[in-house]
């Protein structure tokens, strides 16, 4: 009765029904066990920097767990059992939910979804279930990196999923087969891929991501006297820029970020209460500085910026930014010259600028700006203010006094140094009079109160310095440790100059980065593993190229735009439209090709079988054409058998043909032979068939 059920449904129908009559237990091989677990450890690995501690500790246990009802060293658990570990993860979910707001929760729950899923796998659905889960859970990684090593990795993940898959159908292949398989699929998907990621619409994403819980990174609004020497300790990239032209000099690459007009006596800052009402009283008050400057005589250089997501909203560019334009983000160009991001910056973002390479910058200031860059604040730096009253009174020319502390950073005991003493109080009076060591930050922080308390506007500016330009990929790289402070003080009739006392102590420094001395303390300092390597020659040409490839990477896969698509999609279609008949004759070999390529496929696979035991494929069709089934474990004479026994009337041809068949195949006949008796059993296969035709 089974075996009569089972022939009259397909081979899907059955599996199923075979999974209903062993009461849903699917039962995997030591295989599928040990890929089950792989997969599920490096799916989860994967995600294990977005992931709360308590997440990463179930990971953990569930593993180790699993790992033990596979080895049958402890038993399944039962439903309450497993409803209490569902309960305390939901609990546990929900107190941590609001810290981690509404996509990194959703990503939790997914993961502990995937952790719960092995638990109760019964049937192939729960198996398949599992695989996407843990296909879901490894590109939603994608979200938070976008690297081109990190794409690699998941790929090499992703085969070990789709290894995880071929298992449970290929239950006695070796681990060896099974990545081959996979590999060749994954080849083979490869054209299909590039269509898709040429011309499939690029929809938005509806989710956003949780910005306010990720650490920001960089430069903060916020700045005393020995953050951005602990700053300049770290390799990590922050941007990277290529220019349309011939770069400018090291020493005007000064990466303008943030400027900051207010001090505290110990921080620098952007005071965010008022602020906007000063920010509208002084767009009243200043005219439209772009007339006055006259930025269109002035030279200009334009260029390509891709930044890091550092979940601030600041951008980079060169002094005067005359022209800017992302198709990521709405940019702002403010009136201190600086850009801000209308949301905060959480993937890889590109836009292009066009500055103006120029010292001066808005001649014209303000009441309200020239009474904020005057306040000074004399809470632990009284003696520093007293020393500018001072020069005020030797200097009464503005550029003299400028000229005068300069000289001073130069030709007096001051030292360079990304490891100052402490200061009590960040004071910068005890800096200029006593230590006199310090990195950037130290010198213009001093520098610009300097000049506040001598009666010269000056202000704060926080950026980057330089870059390292890759030969490989013909652009700059600048990392956190190019990071900069500098100063600028308004003179009349000129505007804004940008002062650098860091020139002063060391002009290496502003010339080609950082000196000798410099990068060896940054070594020493540095808890980058890779930092000691950085003086080998050959250890800097491999990170070159590597660099290389994943800005280009980065450049057009990761930064492939909508705007991208619609360019290659014209482009695409011109090419058609101006080359149409040479593309329709190209289109019509290569179809030609496919086929012929096809036939001769299904020609050489026939080919690999001998003659007689495709003229036996061929009756066993016409056989099951008139419902006389084969199985796989009949035998020649059984299949002779069981078709006399349905059709008795071609009993004698089927004897016949099954006689010639096994001579044929079995017997050890020579050449001549065997092609006799191959055109006598060509002859009863007719014969035979067309009995069972008319019997049919």
């Amino acid at each position: 009765m089974v075996n009569k059920r089972y022939s009259s449904l397909s081979i899907n129908q059955n599996i199923l029904l075979q999974e209903k009559l062993v009461q849903g237990h699917l039962s995997l091989s030591k295989k599928t066990q040990l890929l089950l677990m792989c997969s599920l450890g490096l799916n989860c690995l994967t995600l294990v920097l977005e992931l709360s501690g308590w997440l990463i500790a179930y990971i953990v246990i569930s593993l180790l767990w699993q790992s033990s009802i596979y080895l049958k060293l402890v038993a399944q658990p039962n439903r309450l059992i497993k409803l209490l570990v569902s309960i305390a993860g939901l609990f546990l979910l929900a107190l941590s939910a609001k810290q981690l707001g509404l996509l990194n929760s959703m990503v939790h729950l997914l993961v502990f979804s995937y952790l719960l899923k092995p638990l109760e796998l019964t049937s192939r659905k729960d198996f398949y279930i599992q695989v996407l889960l843990g296909i879901f859970v490894l590109v939603t990684s994608l979200v938070f990196i976008q690297s081109l090593y990190f794409m690699l990795l998941v790929l090499l993940f992703l085969t070990i999923n789709f290894m995880l898959l071929f298992s449970i159908f290929y239950k006695t292949a070796s681990h060896k087969t099974l990545a081959k398989g996979v590999t060749t699929t994954l080849i083979k998907s490869i054209p299909l891929t590039l269509l898709l990621f040429i011309g499939f619409p690029k929809i938005a994403p509806f989710w956003q991501m949780p910005a306010a819980q990720n650490a920001q990174v960089g430069l903060s609004d916020e700045v005393k006297v020995g953050d951005i020497a602990k700053l300049a300790l770290s390799n990590k990239l922050a941007f990277r820029v290529e220019f349309d032209q011939a770069p400018p000099n090291y020493q005007q690459m000064y990466w303008r970020t943030l400027v900051l007009e207010d001090f505290d006596g110990i921080k620098w800052y952007q005071r965010k209460d008022n602020y906007q009402n000063l920010w509208q009283q002084q767009l009243q008050e200043e005219p439209d500085f772009s007339s006055i400057i006259g930025l269109s005589k002035l030279p200009l250089v334009s260029y390509q910026v891709i930044v890091e997501p550092n979940f601030q909203q600041w951008l980079f560019g060169l002094n005067i930014m005359t022209n800017v334009k992302s198709e990521q983000q709405t940019v702002n160009k403010n009136r201190d010259f600086t850009l801000t991001a209308n949301k905060k910056l959480n993937s890889v973002t590109s836009y292009r600028v066009t500055s103006a390479l120029t010292d001066h910058i808005n001649i014209i200031l303000t009441p309200t700006a020239r009474n904020r860059n005057l306040l000074v604040n004399e809470r632990n730096n009284q003696a520093l203010a007293d020393e500018g009253q001072r020069l005020r009174r030797l200097y009464q020319d503005d550029l003299s006094l400028v000229k005068a502390v300069l000289t001073r950073f130069n030709q007096q005991n001051y030292h360079y140094t990304l490891n100052p003493p402490l200061l009590s109080n960040n004071s910068l009076s005890e800096f200029y009079f006593d230590t006199k060591a310090g990195f950037c930050e130290h010198y213009a922080s001093s520098f610009t109160y300097l000049m506040r308390s001598a009666g010269i506007p000056a202000r704060m500016v926080l950026g980057y310095l330089g870059g390292e330009y890759n030969q490989r990929g013909n652009y700059y790289s600048v990392y956190q440790r190019d990071a900069h402070a500098w100063s600028e003080v308004w003179i009349a009739g000129r505007g804004w100059l940008r002062i650098d006392p860091t020139a002063a102590v060391s002009p290496e420094r502003v010339e080609t980065g950082f000196s000798e001395l410099l990068q060896q303390e940054q070594n020493m300092l540095s808890s980058d593993l890779f930092a000691s390597f950085n003086a080998s020659q050959w250890f800097n040409q491999l990170r070159y190229m590597f660099e290389a490839i994943d800005y280009q990477w980065t450049k057009w896969v990761v930064g492939y735009s909508i705007n991208d698509q619609i360019n290659v999609i014209n482009a695409l279609y011109l090419t058609f439209v101006q080359h149409k008949r040479l593309i329709i004759a190209i289109s019509v070999l290569m179809l030609a090709m496919i086929v012929v390529l096809i036939s001769l496929r299904k020609k050489n696979k026939a080919s690999r079988f001998p003659t007689e035991v495709l003229l036996l494929n061929k009756l066993i069709k016409s056989a099951n054409k008139l419902g006389i089934l084969k199985t796989p474990t009949l035998t020649a004479d059984q299949l002779a058998q069981h078709i006399i026994s349905e059709k008795p009337s071609a009993s004698a041809a089927v004897l016949t043909f099954i006689n010639t068949f096994k001579k044929v195949h079995y017997q050890s006949l020579s050449a001549d032979e065997r092609v006799k008796e191959i055109d006598k059993l060509k002859q009863q296969f007719k014969q035979l068939t067309s009995q069972l035709k008319q019997s049919g």
